[in-house]
Order: C-alpha cells, then sequence, then structure tokens
C-alpha cells in the first residue's frame, strides 16, 4: 500500500482522535473548574503540568526518534525490541526522579503553594510514571499508521477519565479522589495499549531491553539534537509558566492561566498540523527521504500554513466579539472571566506561533536550527517573570506568545539557508480579510439581538465559511490535493468549502 493510500486510510481516524479528545476533555475541564474551588483548581493546574515537565526532562529524545525512525522500519522485531527498550530505561529514569522529588517535597512545596499536598503530589507521580510510558507507546503505533488503535484507546481513556470526574462531583468529592481516580485510568489506558501492542509485534527478548539501542551517529545526532530542541522549548511553553505564576503570583492566577492554557491546548488539537501530526511526520519524511524534493517540501508547508490559518482566524473571529460571554456561560464562575484576555492573545499570535516550520527543520535532518532557536526561552523568562508578577496570567501569556513567534522567526531565517520558503502572503491576506468582516457582522447582530450568544457563536462560523467559499485561502492545486486526501464519504463537504 502506497504512502497515500495509508494516508488517507488514516485519516478519519485522526479525526476521531482529536474530536474525542476535545470534547470529552472540555467537559472534564468544565466540570472541574465548577466543582473545585480557584486555589484547589491552581494546585491541579500545577500537577497536571508534571506529565509534561518529566517526558520533556527526561525523554532525552527518544519520543522524536520513534517518530522520526519507526515508520521507516521494514522489520517487526526491530520495531518490537526498539520500542520495548526505549519505554522500559525511560521508565526506570521516570520512578527514580518520581522518588527524588517525593523525598525531597518539604524543601519546594512552599515556594508554590504546595504545602499541605503531599499526598496529592506523591498520588500524582504515578500517573506521570504512566503517562510517559503511554505516551512513548502512542508515538510508536501512530508512526506505524495504527491511528484506529490508538482511536479506540482514547476512548476508553477518555471515557474513564470522564467517569471519574462525573461520579467525583456528584459524591462532591475532593481533589485527592479525582487524582486517585486518573490513576486508575492512566494505568488501564497504558495496559490496553501495551496488550495491543504485544499482540501485534510479540515479546521482545529480556536481553534487547536492557541492553542500549544501537543507534547510528546520524540518529543520535538526531535524537540529541530533538531532546535539547525541546528542552528549550520547554520554556516556551506553558507548563513552566505554571509554575512561575505560583511563585511570582497566586495560585488563583494559575488557574485563570491554566483554563485558558487548557482551553488553548484543546483548540490546537484541530489545527491540521496538530491533528494529524503523526500522520503528516511519516508521510513527509518517508517522501522526502525518498526523492529530497524541495519543491514538495515547500508545497507540503505552504498548504499547511493556509489550512492553519483557516482554523486560527476563524478562532478570532468569534473569540474577540463573544469570549468573555461563552467563558462565563460554559463555566459559571466570574474569576474565568479573568481568562479571557490570557486566551485572546494567544490565539492572536497562534497564526505566527504555529507555522509548521519544525516539520520542514527535521525533514531535511536539521535539528539544530530547531536548537538555536529556543535561544528565545530568555526572551520569555525575562519578560515573563516581571509581567507575571505586575499582570499574573495576561502578563505570562504577552511573553510566552511573543517568544514563540521569536522562536518561529528565528527558525524561519535559518531554514532558508537550505530551503527557500515561500509563505502563503496572498493567502494570509484572505484569512485576514475573511475574519475582519466576520467580527463585523458579529458585532453588528450583536447590536440587534441582547445575549443568544450561542446563536451569535454559530452564525459567525457560518459567515466565515460562507467568506471563505467564496474567498478562498487554497491555490487550486493546493484544493486539489486536500480533496484528494480525503476519504470518500467526504470529498463532497471539502469540496464544497474549497
Amino acid at each position: 500500500m502506497s504512502i497515500k493510500s495509508k494516508a488517507r486510510n488514516a485519516l478519519p481516524y485522526s479525526v476521531a482522535i482529536s474530536v474525542v479528545n476535545i470534547l470529552v476533555a472540555l467537559f472534564g475541564i468544565v466540570l472541574l473548574v465548577r466543582h473545585l474551588e480557584a486555589k484547589e483548581y491552581g494546585i491541579y493546574a500545577l500537577l497536571n503540568a508534571l506529565p509534561a515537565l518529566f517526558n520533556m526532562l527526561l525523554a532525552l529524545g527518544y519520543d522524536q526518534y520513534l517518530a522520526r525512525y519507526v515508520p521507516s522500519m521494514t522489520s517487526g522485531d526491530t520495531v518490537r525490541n526498539t520500542v520495548w527498550n526505549i519505554i522500559f530505561r525511560r521508565s526506570v529514569l521516570v520512578i527514580s526522579f518520581s522518588i527524588l522529588m517525593t523525598v525531597g517535597f518539604s524543601g519546594y512545596a512552599q515556594y508554590f503553594g504546595l504545602d499541605g499536598y503531599f499526598q496529592h503530589l506523591s498520588t500524582y507521580l504515578v500517573i506521570v510514571v504512566f503517562y510517559i510510558a503511554h505516551d512513548l507507546l502512542k508515538k510508536s503505533l501512530l508512526a506505524r499508521f495504527s491511528q484506529k488503535t490508538v482511536l479506540f484507546n482514547n476512548i476508553i481513556h477518555e471515557l474513564g477519565r470522564i467517569t471519574v470526574i462525573v461520579y467525583g462531583v456528584s459524591i462532591d468529592a475532593q481533589l485527592l479522589f479525582f487524582i486517585q481516580g486518573l490513576v486508575v485510568v492512566q494505568t488501564l489506558s497504558f495496559s490496553v495499549l501495551g496488550i495491543v501492542f504485544l499482540r501485534q509485534y510479540g515479546v521482545p527478548p529480556i536481553m534487547k531491553i536492557l541492553r542500549p539501542i544501537k543507534e547510528t551517529k546520524e540518529e543520535k545526532d538526531y535524537r540529541w539534537g530533538s531532546y535539547i530542541d525541546k528542552l528549550g522549548g520547554s520554556f516556551l511553553g506553558t507548563d513552566i509558566d505554571r509554575y512561575v505564576l505560583a511563585y511570582f503570583s497566586t495560585n488563583i492566577q494559575v488557574a485563570v492561566y491554566a483554563i485558558a492554557t487548557r482551553i488553548l491546548s484543546k483548540v490546537m488539537d484541530i489545527y491540521p498540523n496538530r491533528m494529524f501530526l503523526y500522520l503528516i511526520q511519516p508521510v513527509v519524511y518517508s517522501r522526502y527521504d525518498e526523492n529530497k524534493d524541495d519543491s514538495q517540501l515547500n508545497e507540503a508547508f505552504r498548504f499547511l500554513c493556509s489550512a492553519n490559518n483557516i482554523i486560527g482566524f476563524l478562532l478570532v473571529a468569534v473569540f474577540a466579539p463573544l469570549g468573555e460571554e461563552l467563558l462565563l456561560l460554559v463555566f459559571d464562575q466570574e474569576y474565568v472571566l479573568q481568562a479571557y484576555w490570557p486566551l485572546l492573545i494567544f490565539l492572536g499570535f497562534l497564526m505566527l506561533e504555529n507555522m509548521p516550520l519544525t516539520i520542514v527543520a527535521k525533514a531535511i535532518q536539521k535539528p539544530k536550527i530547531l536548537i538555536i532557536s529556543k535561544a528565545a526561552f530568555i526572551f520569555n523568562i525575562a519578560v515573563g517573570i516581571p509581567l507575571a508578577y505586575y499582570y499574573g496570567a495576561a502578563g505570562m501569556a504577552v511573553a510566552t506568545a511573543t517568544s514563540g513567534t521569536i522562536r518561529n522567526g528565528i527558525i524561519y531565517i535559518l531554514v532558508n539557508r537550505h530551503i527557500t520558503l515561500r509563505m502563503p502572503w496572498l493567502a494570509i491576506l484572505k484569512s485576514i480579510l475573511n475574519a475582519a468582516l466576520t467580527i463585523l457582522a458579529i458585532v453588528l447582530l450583536s447590536q440587534v439581538i441582547v445575549g443568544l450568544v450561542l446563536f451569535k457563536a454559530v452564525f459567525g462560523v457560518l459567515i466565515y465559511l460562507l467568506l471563505l467559499k467564496y474567498n478562498s485561502v487554497f491555490t487550486p492545486s493546493e484544493a486539489k490535493l486536500l480533496i484528494s486526501l480525503t476519504p470518500p464519504k467526504f470529498k463532497k463537504i471539502a469540496a464544497a468549502l474549497v
């Protein structure tokens, strides 16, 4: 089966994975925010950032190694031995680090408002262990085009998570109950995925797990480059920001920031380069490895930019005029209104920050570019600390969003030394026009209709789609590519939109 056929077959499952994640996760966020006090939700937000921080610090680039090299492995035995070796060795490292955090709790708890939450932290560290193992296994399956397996596992995971939250809310449970329930869910999710992987690839020999995997110099350089890139990127992300806010501001501001960034992270899941990331990566990497055709890589970049902008400008067009009303309607907590500005700031910068430049840099195997770009984290920390101190969550959002844009600017300049990237400027201008006209239409409607925020949001989406139809951001060849990648059942819908 060709790569294009594999991609087309996996496409519906990639969409389904993202849709399930978005809807179920947002529902869970809403229930927890409504149920927990602001301070307790702030504590939960700090703990919830631990898996990403551990993964960033201790993955040592093996997560990116799996995504980059597993797609081209021709032997099932090689896939099996490589994946289980990496999972085992990373898990040992994570467990060791978790023990150190537990033992040293009293030394750092007071600085982040965690005093009195030792049991919460120690319990959550169990989630971290299984989360990282699960993440590595999931990346491996996605790299082998097993989107269907990952979808079913996601459904099990999210249903389990929602069951815990709904039941906890119904019995008026404390924060610790939710954490204990999520331990069970994460353990079950990893076990299910592990059993499926074992049945597909078999049980590896014990020595294949214990001994370090053999890497070529190119693979090792790529892995370490990706690791340093990700390590630097963590200082440009929002997980460390929560700890900056906890130290220099208040747990309330942590809660506000967490709500804004959690919504943002789920919204970003509908961006094409995020929704189809584990589908795009093997396709782009495999095709480029075959022919080293810069023009094809350029076409993929422009196509993804335009596709991302469709979503990004739609979100801004609806949220800018209606955001506060939507937040209050959904969360029913007055303090949540403070999340409007951080979220709007992130959405406004997202089009610049979310360009698929990382995929291009990795395709041409220049991870050093990504490492250099992480110099932008200096701006994030240097500017973020005073902004967090004086302006709380909104100040932190300005620093993080700006530093992310600076990072992408650095990548763009350095990538262009190896391949000439052509930005789709006309498509960007069309997207800006479509968004501006949509905002104007919503504002005018709001002058006539008071309330009915959901009606106005749907109205805005329809106006935007209508404008998109008659002011398309895709070139004819890009529209043809989109339709060709769409499964037969949805080709008419795709054709109608472009």
